[in-house]
């Protein structure tokens, strides 16, 4: 699960849950009740034609920056101005990062 990338963030994974849930007859959940399916990418695979390095690069920096903003979140309780402090940005950058991100939605 922690491989998923998630693109609905928290409804996309409370749906997987519900959906697991409901289907599963066992008292354990395993990974084919969740019906995902997860591709890890690995340093040597080749970028779709088209990318150029800088899209590839921007979508790196989007992915990381998102997962960081939402762990500090968490780490945190949802105090903004602690993560910004500790993210080292301004609040209302964080504020812009969190909204871009859809991190306000969790």
């Amino acid at each position: 699960m922690r491989q998923y990338p998630w693109a609905g963030n928290v409804w996309e994974l409370e749906s997987c849950i519900e959906r697991a849930v409901t289907l599963c007859e066992e008292v354990t959940i395993h990974p084919e009740h969740l019906g995902l399916s997860v591709k890890t990418m690995s340093a040597d695979e080749s970028i779709p034609l088209g990318s150029s390095l800088r899209e590839v690069t921007q979508a790196a920096v989007r992915t990381v920056e998102m997962r960081v903003i939402g762990k500090v979140l968490r780490e945190t309780g949802g105090n903004k101005t602690k993560a910004a402090e500790i993210l080292q940005v301004s609040y209302k950058t964080l504020l812009t990062k969190i909204k871009d991100y859809g991190l306000d939605k969790e």
